[in-house]
Parts: structure tokens; sequence; C-alpha cells
């Protein structure tokens, strides 16, 4: 067998500098991202609240999602985006909201996180 040249090393260097490693692409697809925590602050007037939630490792985008009685699920999108938080407006007619966020990717999205509860106010400080 002949002994490697000088071509030969920088062939295998480049190879291994632009091809992942074994353990890239046994990773990859990520597995769906982790439930993210809801959090919810009140603006100080009627129905408009700012809800934010962790980021999570490989989450590509997040859906904050409202309870709809009458269907008795979690099926009306409040957003879908890749940011981390979002403003809600509740309105007085509705009275009061639940809602759950969950982060998504490729490989499918996280279990809901713990609902929070948002009313509106009948005031505005």
């Amino acid at each position: 067998m002949d002994d490697p040249t000088l071509e030969d090393a920088f062939m295998a260097r480049a190879l291994n500098m632009t091809m992942p490693d074994v353990a890239e692409w046994a990773s990859y697809p990520h597995a769906a991202p982790a439930t993210p925590a809801l959090s919810s602050n009140w603006s100080g007037c009627y129905g408009l609240y700012q809800m934010s939630w962790t980021s999570q490792t490989h989450a590509e985008h997040y859906q904050l999602l409202r309870y709809d009685p009458g269907a008795q699920q979690w099926s009306i999108l409040a957003y879908h985006g890749t940011g981390t938080s979002t403003g809600v407006v509740v309105p007085q007619s509705d009275g009061s909201w639940l809602l759950a966020v969950r982060a998504c990717n490729g490989s499918g999205c996280s279990s809901l996180s713990s609902s929070v509860g948002v009313t509106w106010q009948s005031q505005c400080l």
C-alpha cells in the first residue's frame, strides 16, 4: 500500500472541515422542543396583556393557543411566530380567556404549557 501523499492529507483535511461528524447526523433532525413556560402581565388597561414564554432549544416557532369552550379544545391560534412574547386583547364580550403555548420544529410540537387565565378589566389605570 502506498504512503499517503501530501495531496491525500490535504483532501482528508478538507473533507473533515466540510463534513459534519457522525454525532451531528445522529441528532438531526432534532426532537420536538421542550415545553415553554408561559406568563402574563396585565398592561393596566382593560383587556390588554403582554404574554411571554421561555425560549426553547431547537424551537423554530411558537404557537400561543386560546381555549375554545364551545369546541372544548385548544383550537384558536392567538399567535404564531418565532418570538417569545406578544400582546393580546381580551374583549369585554368574551370576559376571559385561557391561553397556553407550545414550541415547534420540523419534528413536531411540545406539549402545551400550563394554561394562564387573562380577563377583561373594567378599568384603565
